[in-house]
């Protein structure tokens, strides 16, 4: 499921057992709840985050969902 027309700034691929969130960022995030990640080109680095309960989607998963929406509507 994407979530912007122009550009993607994240989505989500539904998997068994959890959500798997793909999350494009101007920089590389080293966190515990980033299961992987790699630079999508020179300026742009995706980040493999798994969401197994709704409680999770709060910060920072939320602040960087909002920190990609931001450098891609800039």
């Amino acid at each position: 499921i994407m979530f912007s027309l122009k550009t993607c700034y994240f989505f989500v691929r539904p998997k068994k057992t959890f959500l798997e969130l793909v999350i494009f960022l101007p920089r590389e995030v080293k966190h515990a709840k980033v299961k992987r990640s790699g630079a999508a080109s020179a300026k742009k680095f995706w980040h493999h985050v798994q969401v197994r309960h709704r409680d999770e989607v709060e910060a920072p998963i939320s602040d960087w969902m909002l920190e990609a929406y931001r450098f891609h509507s800039a």
